[in-house]
């Protein structure tokens, strides 16, 4: 909320209503209602929220981590295939 009003605060022209309910993919009347509000949430509460986002973006990242880790051997392991065919130590050779 606090970025929100802080870019209609920045510039009305540019960030009116519509274009800001478009940017946060939320209602024109939810932004209205945001920037009338005067509520602000406690210090605590700012706190928490910061310490969930930093959580959901530390799972985001390790989630994508072991995905892109996951591609990489998957890969890797149909390379090795093809480069034991060529030499030659296919798995069902004796050699």
């Amino acid at each position: 909320m606090e970025v929100l009003r802080a870019l209609h605060a920045s510039d009305p022209v540019q960030y009116r209503t519509p274009v800001l309910a478009n940017k946060f993919k939320i209602s024109p009347e939810a932004v209205s209602r945001i920037l009338k509000s005067k509520w602000r949430p406690s210090p605590e509460r700012v706190a928490k929220m910061i310490a969930r986002e930093n959580l959901n973006k530390d799972q985001r990242i390790a989630e994508k981590i072991k995905m892109e880790r996951a591609e990489v051997a998957k890969s890797l392991e149909g390379r090795l295939d093809i480069v034991e065919k060529a030499q030659g130590k296919d798995k069902l050779t004796m050699k």
